[in-house]
């Protein structure tokens, strides 16, 4: 008879030492020595008022190892990481065995718009100081994401009142047209209706004509001629060399942040917010950065 490995779960005391699980090189390490060492997370303070009343809060710096670690593992939910807070070991170390709930770190991540670009800003600055900074060459590239905001019910008021009001304006277009046709004794040649349809729907497109890059701005008259200027650039033998690169500079990028750090779309929205998610990715991969040259002593 087939014997097999007795299953024990007798109460155990495991001593974990929430320190020692911050090994050194690795991203959680970096985090932690960063924000411990480096960050200057003073602008938070503003955001507390209970100097005198009210119950201690959650220090800045714990959420703040709490959010990256958990982007850098895919997780995005509140919910998700709440319960990491309280069943994952690494998040125990990094939090001091915190375990906020996941309506304190969606309200922090929600309301760290007017912060979010002065940690960045104070992170890329280190990652200059330890020489991860080139300075030879910049390059720009953007990468589309779907996100909780549906295109046509996002803009300005002004946009979505001229938008109301184009909808009204082609409304009563069509209604004009049918009372037009109902009054008409003879009728209307289809070719002729085909024809007409066709100019109203040449009206309503307006396509900016693209390569690779457009430039649109409202004080110049056409956008030709930055496009054509980008056509030039691009295709002499220089432009088409530094464009070749974009496989090692700025791709790789993208290529990290959506197939390693899981990030397939905003889950905030307004723009103020998706922009707030959008660096905090970029928080992760400048980090992890850090953490593969040794940051930290490690």
């Amino acid at each position: 008879m087939a014997r097999y490995k007795l299953i024990d779960r007798n109460p155990k005391f495991i001593p974990v030492v929430l320190d020692a699980q911050l090994m050194a090189g690795s991203f959680e390490y970096a985090l932690d020595y960063l924000i411990d060492h480096e960050l200057d997370l003073s602008r938070f303070d503003s955001h507390y008022k209970n100097d005198d009343t009210g119950a201690p809060a959650y220090a800045p710096a714990v959420l703040l190892k709490i959010v990256l670690l958990a982007y850098s593992r895919g997780m995005v939910s509140s919910r998700v990481i709440e319960r990491a807070c309280r069943e994952n070991v690494l998040f125990m170390a990094i939090s001091g065995d915190s375990s906020p709930q996941f309506t304190t770190i969606a309200k922090f991540v929600r309301e760290l718009s007017t912060e979010i670009n002065d940690v960045f800003t104070q992170v890329l600055l280190t990652c200059d100081a330890q020489g991860l900074i080139g300075r030879h060459m910049f390059a720009i590239d953007g990468v589309k994401l779907p996100s909780n905001a549906s295109k046509h019910c996002s803009g300005t008021h002004a946009e979505l009142a001229h938008d109301a009001e184009r909808m009204e304006q082609a409304v009563s277009t069509l209604l004009q047209a049918h009372q037009a046709r109902d009054n008409q004794s003879d009728a209307v040649n289809e070719d002729q209706e085909r024809q007409a349809d066709q100019r109203r729907i040449n009206q309503y497109q307006n396509k900016t004509p693209v390569r690779q890059v457009s430039f649109l701005l409202k004080i110049q008259a056409s956008a030709v001629t930055y496009i054509e200027r980008m056509k030039q650039a691009i295709d002499s033998a220089l432009g088409r060399k530094l464009y070749g690169q974009r496989m090692g500079t700025v791709e790789p990028v993208f290529g990290n942040l959506r197939a390693n750090k899981g990030l397939n779309r905003f889950t905030l929205r307004t723009q103020a917010k998706v922009n707030t998610q959008w660096h905090l990715y970029c928080l992760v991969h400048n980090i992890e950065k850090l953490a593969h040259h040794g940051y930290g002593g490690g």
